[in-house]
């Protein structure tokens, strides 16, 4: 009795699993097509505007000064912001809620996406929880449209709950803690890391800074500790110190770049659908800079994928940083925006040197862990 009843302890927790991911990859899979629009044009911009005619994108006023073709640059340039800070969010946690629970529970998880990127209006100001509070409200949201779902209503009630009172019901019951719980909490964590990031700078710890930002950087591809870094990396890069947001380019690039390599070439190491999407991981990385993609595989593998990257990811920031190599773009980098550093082939070298033993590792990694499954 006391077996049957640990089964189901189990069946239930792998069932909630199941559940979870199948909401994570439809969230990730619709949040993807967006980060590609924004990363891309804004690294096209800034390549055309910034490198090739000399335009500084970044002072609004001298743009509308000038007007022509450097205002129209401009304006794309905030475009793509629009989809990097604005909808990314919504889109990801509205669709992790919408493949948990369906259509019902799409608008609580877009308004608590929206809150997850931070809002302020009057007297109310929310903090930002980014990628992790997106994720908590998007599971949240779907997982109470389940319970409504499992509720008997008569068939003529029907349409009523799914159009008006789940998604009133649920969007508060989600909002709430976005509002005075997850977002602060979040977001207080995310100060602390930064915290500690700028101290380590200002004691002129640059080789460990670098080493960290290519750490967080590759831990989750785009997820709440790579956009730690991120924001540290390019906070300081509004300041004159573009070596850090240089270090945090490098390292980012590396898991698109190895991952859609090795898929390419050990094909037995990946699944179809892995294989499937190796050249547009390929493309995205090098690019526009992009390691969404990248999710997907290191969820399905995490052991295998995840601690490569960040050791390539680590050695390629620190030697960023050693060299100190600036780069003359604050958003957007990609491989491509290699000539817009001080020294593209000390940049280079860095990148193949992280790259290559993310790749070795990685490759070994899946490779023994392939044969002891085959022997087994």
């Amino acid at each position: 009795m006391q077996q049957t009843i640990q089964l189901d302890e189990e069946s239930k927790i792998k069932v909630f699993g199941k559940t979870v991911y199948k909401g994570i990859m439809s969230g990730i899979s619709y949040m993807i097509p967006v980060v590609i629009f924004g990363g891309l044009l804004m690294a096209l911009v800034d390549i055309i505007g910034m490198e090739i005619l000399g335009y500084n994108l970044r002072d609004a006023e001298e743009v509308v000064a000038a007007g022509g073709f450097e205002l129209f640059l401009y304006n794309l340039r905030q475009v793509s912001f629009v989809a990097l800070s604005k909808l990314m969010y919504p889109v990801l946690c509205g669709f992790i809620a919408y493949g948990i629970a369906g259509k019902s529970a799409l608008a609580p998880g877009l308004v608590a996406g929206y809150l997850a990127g931070g809002y302020e209006s009057g007297a109310l100001s929310v903090a930002n929880s980014g990628f992790l509070g997106a994720l908590f409200a998007g599971t949240l949201a779907g997982y109470l449209v389940l319970g409504f779902h499992k509720m008997k209503i008569k068939s003529q009630y029907e349409s009523l709950m799914n159009l008006l009172v789940i998604p009133v019901v649920v969007g508060i019951a989600v909002c709430i803690p976005m509002v005075w719980g997850v977002g602060p909490f979040i977001s207080f964590i995310n100060a602390k890391f930064t915290e500690g990031l700028t101290w380590m700078a200002d004691h002129n710890l640059y080789f460990a800074v670098g080493v960290l930002i290519g750490l967080m950087a590759n831990f989750d591809f785009g997820g709440p500790i790579n956009k730690i870094a991120y924001m540290f990396a390019v906070g300081l890069w509004t300041d004159g110190h573009w070596e850090f947001y240089c270090a945090f380019t490098i390292a980012k690039i590396i898991p698109g770049m190895t991952l859609g390599l090795a898929a390419l070439l050990f094909k037995n190491l990946f699944t179809e659908e892995e294989r499937d999407t190796a050249i547009p991981s390929l493309v995205l990385a090098g690019l526009g800079g992009i390691g969404e993609q990248c999710i997907p595989y290191a969820i399905r593998d995490p052991l295998g994928v995840i601690p490569a990257q960040m050791l390539g990811g680590a050695i390629a920031g620190g030697l960023s940083m050693l060299w100190n190599i600036e780069i003359n773009v604050g958003a957007g980098g990609s491989l491509l925006t290699c000539i817009a550093t001080s020294s593209p082939v000390k940049f280079l070298i860095c990148f193949a040197i992280g790259a290559a033993i993310a790749f070795v590792v990685m490759v070994g990694v899946k490779t023994f862990r392939y044969n002891r499954k085959a022997a087994a």
